[in-house]
C-alpha cells in the first residue's frame, strides 16, 4: 500500500532496466508514463593481477533467486570430475538459508572448496576481482546485474545468466552464458570458459568495451536532466 502511495506521489521514477519498467509497468500501469530506465554507473579499471581461472568468484545476496544452491551442485559435479575448483561467496543473507546452503555444502563433500566470505564494501569487492580467475552469476533474477558490469569492467572473465536486466548487456560475445540454472548446465558452463582460452580471453576484451559504455558521469547526467525537468 505505502509503495503504491509513494509510486503515485513521485514526479519521475528511475528504474534501472527495460525489464525492471515492463514489471513496474505490469504491476502500476499508471507508472508508465512517468518512468525513465537509467542503466547503472561503473568504474572502468583493468585489474593488474589476475587469479587462476579455477578460483571462481559470486558477488550478491545470499537468496534462493541469486542460484547459489544450483552453484554449490554444480561445483560439486566439477570436483567428482577431478577438477581443480575453489568457490568464494561474498554477501549476506538470511541465517536460515545460509546454514542451509552450508549443510547442502557439508553434504556435497565441498566445504574444503566453498569459502563464505560475508560482507565486504566496495573497495574490498574491487580488489577481490583482482585475485579471482571469473565471476559467476548464476542468478534467476536480476533487476539489472551490476556485479557482472563490474567482471566486464574489470577484464575477469564472466559466467553468467541473461534473467532479468542482465540480457541487456549479457551475451555470449561477451561471457560464457549460462542457459539454465541448474547443476549439470552451470558446471557445463565454467568448463567452457576453462577449455576454450582463446574465446574466453577474446570475450574479455569484448566486454570491457562494452562496459565502457556504462560510466557514472553518463548515468549521472542522465540524472541531472530529470531533475532538471522537475
Amino acid at each position: 500500500m505505502y509503495q503504491e502511495q509513494l509510486l503515485k506521489t513521485a514526479n519521475k521514477i528511475v528504474v534501472p532496466s527495460r525489464s525492471q519498467f515492463t514489471k513496474l509497468k505490469k504491476l502500476y500501469p499508471f507508472c508508465s508514463n512517468k518512468t525513465v530506465v537509467i542503466k547503472h554507473g561503473i568504474v572502468l579499471r583493468k585489474s593488474k593481477a589476475r587469479g587462476p581461472r579455477h578460483h571462481l568468484l559470486f558477488v550478491g545476496r545470499i537468496v534462493p533467486l541469486k542460484g547459489i544452491e544450483q552453484l554449490l551442485k554444480a561445483i560439486s559435479l566439477l570436483k567428482r570430475e577431478g577438477k581443480k575448483v575453489k568457490l568464494d561467496l561474498v554477501g549476506t543473507g538470511p541465517k536460515g538459508y545460509t546454514r542451509h546452503l552450508k549443510a547442502q555444502s557439508k553434504k556435497l563433500g565441498i566445504s574444503p572448496e566453498i569459502r563464505w566470505i560475508g560482507y565486504c564494501n566496495q573497495a574490498q569487492v574491487q580488489k577481490m576481482y583482482a585475485s579471482h580467475g571469473a565471476v559467476i552469476m548464476p542468478s534467476l533474477q536480476e533487476s539489472f546485474g551490476l556485479v557482472a558490469l563490474e567482471a566486464l569492467a574489470n577484464g575477469i572473465p564472466l559466467v553468467s545468466t541473461r534473467a532479468g536486466g542482465l540480457a541487456e548487456f549479457v551475451n555470449s560475445k561477451v561471457a560464457q552464458t549460462i542457459p539454465k540454472v541448474n547443476g549439470s548446465v552451470i558446471a557445463k558452463s565454467i568448463k567452457n570458459m576453462w577449455n576454450h582460452k582463446k574465446v574466453t580471453d577474446q570475450r574479455v576484451a569484448t566486454g570491457r568495451k562494452l562496459a565502457s559504455r556504462f560510466q557514472w558521469p553518463h548515468a549521472a547526467e542522465r540524472y541531472k536532466k530529470q531533475f532538471q525537468q522537475i
